[in-house]
């Protein structure tokens, strides 16, 4: 073991999740890869699907419970962060609306946290 993997053994695994009911992590990490898988399946939400599924890649890899023939895994995640749902999955039809939401938000418009076109108003030539 390296000393990373080693550290986050010792400090989330042995200290912190020992306390906490096991069953509950079971349940929720199943739970948490059959919604990851239909999200892909389906391509709703892929881009936040495929970065939790990167996230539970490197939490299986410091854990000691990946094998190196499971790295594809982390690879594949990264292709579906492209957008790969936009085509033909169902963010083809939530993603407009999303946007169209979060731009309607009145702090995403103060702020300027939103990446669609600009307004130009026009000024009144008189």
């Amino acid at each position: 073991d390296s000393g990373f993997v080693t550290w986050f053994r010792e400090l989330f695994m042995d200290s912190m999740a020992a306390h906490l009911p096991y069953q509950l992590f079971q349940t929720s990490v199943v739970v948490v890869e059959v919604l990851i898988g239909l999200a892909l399946i389906g391509g709703l939400f892929t881009f936040p699907a495929a970065g939790v599924s990167i996230i539970l890649c490197f939490v299986f890899i410091f854990s000691g419970m990946f094998s190196w023939g499971q790295l594809w895994f982390i690879f594949a995640a990264i292709v579906m962060l492209g957008g790969a749902g936009r085509s033909f999955g169902l963010d083809h039809y939530t993603s407009p609306w999303l946007g169209k939401w979060w731009r309607s938000l009145g702090i995403v418009k103060r702020t300027h946290l939103y990446g669609g076109e600009p307004i130009i108003k026009k000024k009144d030539r008189r």
